[in-house]
This record gives C-alpha cells, sequence and structure tokens, in this order.
C-alpha cells in the first residue's frame, strides 16, 4: 500500500463538497453514495485510496444515508483479503479521525468484527493522534498504516483550526 502525501489527503479530505480526483473530474449528482462505495469496494482486488475516501466523505454529506452506507461499507471490509482489511481499516481510522463523532463511533462499535474492533481500541479523536500511531506502532504490522497516520498528523499541522469548518 502506497500512502499518499499530505498535500494529497488535504486534497481528498479538506473539501468533501467538492472533491477533486487527477484526471478524473466528478460531480456530486453524478453518482449515488451507495453507488461510489459499490465502486470502491466491490472486489477485493486493490482499490486506489481516493475511491474509499471519495465514498467516505460523500457519505459525510449525505447525513440521511449515513447509517446505511456505513454498514454496506463495513460488511465488505470484514469480508475482503486480510491485506485489503488493513487498507480499508486505515481510511476507517482516517474518516473516525477527521469526521468522527461520539454517535459514529457508538454505532461501529456495535458493528463488531475486527476491524471495527480495531477502530474502537484506537478510541480515534480529533486530538489524540499521538496515541492512534503509539498503537499503530505497537499492534500492527503494517508499517504503511504508521507512514499514513503520520502524514495525518503532518497534515493536521497544515490544516489548523480548518477542521471546525469541515463540521459546519
Amino acid at each position: 500500500m502506497t500512502s499518499l502525501s499530505p498535500v494529497h489527503w488535504f486534497e481528498y479530505l479538506a473539501a468533501p463538497t467538492h472533491l477533486k480526483i487527477p484526471g478524473k473530474p466528478w460531480k456530486r449528482r453524478e453518482t449515488s453514495v451507495e453507488a461510489m462505495v459499490e465502486e470502491a469496494t466491490s472486489s477485493s482486488e486493490y482499490r486506489p485510496h481516493h475511491e474509499l475516501v471519495k465514498a467516505l466523505a460523500l457519505a459525510t454529506e449525505e447525513s440521511k444515508n449515513c447509517k446505511r452506507v456505513l454498514s454496506k461499507l463495513c460488511k465488505v471490509v470484514d469480508d475482503v483479503k486480510e491485506v485489503i482489511r488493513v487498507q480499508k481499516a486505515v481510511l476507517i481510522l482516517h474518516y473516525l479521525l477527521f469526521y468522527g463523532s461520539d454517535e459514529f463511533i457508538a454505532y461501529m462499535s456495535k458493528q463488531g468484527g475486527s476491524t471495527l474492533t480495531k477502530a474502537k481500541y484506537f478510541r480515534v479523536r480529533s486530538g489524540n493522534i499521538d496515541e492512534l500511531t503509539r498503537e499503530a506502532e505497537l499492534r500492527s504490522s503494517a508499517g504503511d498504516m504508521v507512514a499514513l497516520i503520520s502524514d495525518i498528523r503532518i497534515l493536521n499541522q497544515v490544516r489548523g483550526d480548518s477542521r471546525s469548518k469541515l463540521k459546519e
């Protein structure tokens, strides 16, 4: 798994209302939320990070469909091969870090499954990046997960207080 640079994460996550994917123009109304998730998770083959990130970011906008989309996503994550599961676990952790709320984390905690147990164990919060990094180093053999979390730390420094604007 190749980690994206902080600049790329900023591009994908900072403005979910107009995600810009290099070489792949995207308009919100062209594809439904469920279709986006289906595209990103329909097989056990490798999927580029931005496809799933795009689906997750879009789910934050579609609050009425969010739980249904997440339920579908979580089911797929627990069914695919271990290496793919790790990749998607990282993205779920990203989702929790940038968009997570107590309600969302409580919902995830009830779903069960190894990936979601991992997300629950990390207890991801906006200001808890150091703990997340330490736990990833201790519990995961996937070096890329640690690299991605390190990217988040850098990204947070770049973004400053802009996180509150994302949730508005």
